[in-house]
C-alpha cells in the first residue's frame, strides 16, 4: 500500500491533478517497499527491477540522482543508495547514486567512458 513522506516512507505525490489510480500494483513501489523491509538490492529480484528502473538509457535521470518519477509521484531511493563521483571521458566529474560500484557500469550506456569511480562520504 502507498504510504506518504508524512508516513517515514520518501513516496511524495507532486502533482495534485493525477489521477493514476493503480499506484500500488506498480514495480516501483514493490521495489521501495521491499528494500524498505530490510531486503538487500542484490536478491534476483530486486536486481532484475533496479535494472528495468534505473538504466541509463530509459531512465537517465533516476540512473543519476536515485528519484524516480511515475505519473505524478516522485521515489526517493536516495537512503538506500550510497554517492559516488564517477570520472566519465568527455564529461569530467558526475555526481552518481548507486546501490554500488557494479551498478553504475552495468547499467551505463557507455560503461567504457567510466575512467574512475569514488565512493563519498556524506
Amino acid at each position: 500500500k502507498l504510504k506518504t513522506k508524512k508516513d517515514g516512507k520518501m513516496i511524495i505525490k507532486f502533482n495534485e491533478n493525477s489521477t493514476y489510480k493503480d499506484i500500488n500494483n506498480t514495480r516501483v513501489l514493490n521495489l521501495y517497499n521491499r528494500l524498505e523491509n530490510g531486503e538487500k538490492p542484490t536478491t534476483e529480484e530486486n536486481k532484475k527491477d533496479i535494472k528495468i528502473l534505473f538504466n541509463e538509457l530509459g531512465h537517465s535521470e533516476a540512473y543519476k540522482n536515485g528519484i524516480y518519477l511515475l505519473m505524478g509521484y516522485q521515489f526517493n531511493f536516495r537512503k538506500f543508495m550510497k554517492k559516488y563521483l564517477v570520472k566519465m571521458k568527455y564529461y569530467g566529474w558526475v555526481e552518481i547514486y548507486s546501490f554500488n560500484k557494479t551498478f553504475i557500469r552495468k547499467n551505463s550506456m557507455n560503461p567504457s567512458y567510466i575512467l574512475q569511480i569514488i565512493e563519498l562520504e556524506d
